[in-house]
């Protein structure tokens, strides 16, 4: 009997740690579109979770992962060693239109080259500014979602425990064979 408590709380344990991983992933994805932080969405399509099950050594775990450069975006200066990656800058300008830039660098205001070239020339110029002004103002996405949410997740495994032990409880009473 003890053996089928175990295996109750293992897996409930299992789920609501999958149920709170989804939750915070969607959370964080949110937050990363709010903060319009989305320039060739490499970041979201990397948040990732992993729910790693009881075994007899460890507890049942979580793992949720994203790539290095997302969680510098949460940092309080982030100085641009290199040139930022023209090929994003180049997607993120063909999603806005070039018609929304004053101008084309390289060419007098008024004319317009092809909408490739033009495409690729705003890109290198985004990317040579931000290169020479060495900054970057980071807005903060991960600490207040994920933080936030981990009161709720172990409130809900505690309230989730206390459920089943009166319940078991309970039973043990009414029947105690």
């Amino acid at each position: 009997m003890a053996q089928l408590s175990n295996d109750y709380i293992n897996q409930f344990i299992s789920d609501e740690l999958g149920n709170w991983s989804s939750n915070v992933q969607r959370l964080l994805i949110e937050q990363i579109r709010k903060s319009k932080l989305v320039l060739s969405a490499d970041l979201i399509n990397s948040l990732t979770y992993q729910v790693q099950d009881a075994t007899a050594e460890s507890i049942a775990s979580v793992q949720l992962a994203f790539t290095d450069y997302g969680r510098m975006k949460d940092m309080r200066r982030l100085f641009y060693t290199k040139m930022p990656p023209v090929e994003a800058l180049e997607k993120f300008v063909e999603a806005i239109g070039v018609n929304k830039f004053k101008y084309v660098p390289g060419y007098s205001r008024g004319r317009f080259p092809s909408e490739n070239i033009a495409i690729k020339r705003i890109a290198w110029g985004i990317a040579v500014a931000k290169f020479k002004e060495h900054k970057h103002k980071p807005k903060r996405w991960f600490a207040k979602q994920f933080y936030g949410q981990i009161n709720v997740l172990i409130n809900n495994l505690l309230n989730g425990y206390a459920d089943y032990v009166a319940k078991k409880t309970v039973n043990e009473l009414k029947d105690p064979s």
